[in-house]
């Protein structure tokens, strides 16, 4: 399931059916397909680790869509892994990456090492350890020539960009509580509860934008007021999650 995130609303793109033989490179690509029948011009993907693959990162370059994720360290050389724990902790590091061993299956991402100092407050506060330096995994490139204080801010801007995916984390929490309950174990009739759950949201969230008086409202607390209120969350981006 996807999000698009832009700067008036987010919306929640109707789940695609996938299997245990499903590939993520395609999943993305059907995402992509998706987007683009709404309209929708995609510039950045926010994606969880489990999309730290050769494959999707070069189906994301060759539709020339960024990428911004947490890489996934047991992934990476061991070289690297040392390297990214030896990195300054006053500052934001980068390194140029190359992932797999075969030309013909490689792909290079930037990794960026940001340290709790260099972290929005939000997403420091969120990190399980707060001491801990986030590692992301991006294509999108930041001038060679950059001061080091540039590189401070790039870092803390990717830790603020990459937050508004935890947004699709209270869209799922919302769309199980708008989904009819059943005890039926038809698939047919449980897809249907929930791609209904999806177009009620969506629905919501549109018609705060035309209702200017709704925007500081809550879904539950305008139809359901015994359920206490979820936030509502600003965002720029599209958001994916693989799970």
């Amino acid at each position: 399931m996807a999000r698009i995130v832009c700067a008036k609303a987010e919306y929640c793109l109707p789940p695609i059916k996938i299997s245990s033989k499903s590939q993520m490179e395609n999943d993305l690509e059907q995402t992509l397909q998706q987007a683009a029948s709404f309209s929708v011009s995609v510039n950045t993907m926010l994606l969880d680790r489990g999309f730290f693959t050769i494959d999707c990162m070069n189906r994301l370059r060759k539709r020339n869509v960024h990428f911004l994720m947490p890489a996934k360290l047991g992934a990476l050389k061991r070289q690297m892994q040392k390297t990214i724990r030896r990195a300054q902790k006053e500052h934001v590091t980068i390194y140029r990456y190359s992932l797999g061993h075969q030309p013909k299956h490689s792909a290079t991402a930037f990794i960026v090492v940001v340290p709790p100092q260099w972290q929005y407050p939000s997403q420091r506060n969120r990190a399980k350890h707060h001491s801990y330096s986030m590692v992301f995994a991006t294509s999108i490139k930041l001038e060679p020539n950059a001061t080091q204080t540039e590189i401070d801010q790039f870092g803390f801007q990717l830790s603020r960009v990459y937050r508004l995916r935890f947004g699709i984390e209270t869209d799922w929490s919302i769309l199980k509580t708008l989904r009819p309950r059943t005890t039926s174990p038809s698939a047919v009739l449980r897809l249907y509860y929930f791609y209904l759950s999806v177009l009620l949201y969506d629905i919501w969230i549109y018609a705060r934008l035309i209702h200017k008086s709704l925007i500081r409202l809550d879904f539950f607390a305008y139809y359901i007021p015994s359920i206490e209120s979820v936030n509502a969350v600003d965002s720029a981006r599209l958001t994916g999650d693989n799970g």
